[in-house]
């Protein structure tokens, strides 16, 4: 039970920072970082059911009539999946990789809409390409220090760590 409250708690604010950062023309895909990390460390249950969840209330309070991020948060959480199969986990250089492939697959498909929706022109494909590389490296750069922050704390609460989701995994098969 103890594991769904953390979840919450998770998603909660991530979507509430990543709203308040976005109200000022930054994407910074804090949810599609969550999103891997519940995925990695709760399971793919667990991460696409916070995906379509957060995708939705993301795209509510962004006031979107295209409701893309829940479906880009799938993939997220499917590709986070097959990260923790094919890759190591416990390196947490490594982790830079899957957080701006996040960052990627969530923020092109809205920068895309953004800008084709709107007047074409060699300004706003800067801008959307200048929105799209910061988005990637705060994703690089954020997973990490996500990974050490909260397993951190799931140290202190005794639950599952992102760093030995692996080992859990080979315990299991």
């Amino acid at each position: 039970m103890i594991h769904l409250a953390y979840i919450f708690i998770i998603i909660f604010l991530s979507i509430f920072i990543q709203v308040l950062i976005g109200s000022y023309g930054v994407i910074v895909p804090l949810t599609a970082i969550s999103i891997v990390y519940i995925s990695i460390v709760y399971g793919w249950r667990k991460g696409i059911i916070s995906a379509i969840i957060s995708g939705i209330i993301l795209d509510i309070l962004y006031g979107r009539t295209t409701f893309l991020s829940p479906f880009t948060l799938v993939i997220i959480s499917i590709l986070s999946i097959v990260w923790l199969y094919k890759s190591n986990v416990e390196h947490i250089q490594l982790q830079a990789i899957p957080g701006g492939i996040a960052a990627l697959i969530y923020t092109l498909p809205i920068i895309a809409i953004n800008y084709y929706s709107n007047e074409h022109g060699l300004y706003l494909l800067f801008t959307s390409f200048m929105l799209l590389i910061i988005s990637i490296l705060f994703g690089a750069f954020l997973l990490p220090i996500f990974v050490i922050v909260l397993d951190s704390i799931n140290k202190m609460l005794r639950i599952n760590l992102y760093s030995e989701a692996q080992e859990k995994l080979n315990q299991e098969s």
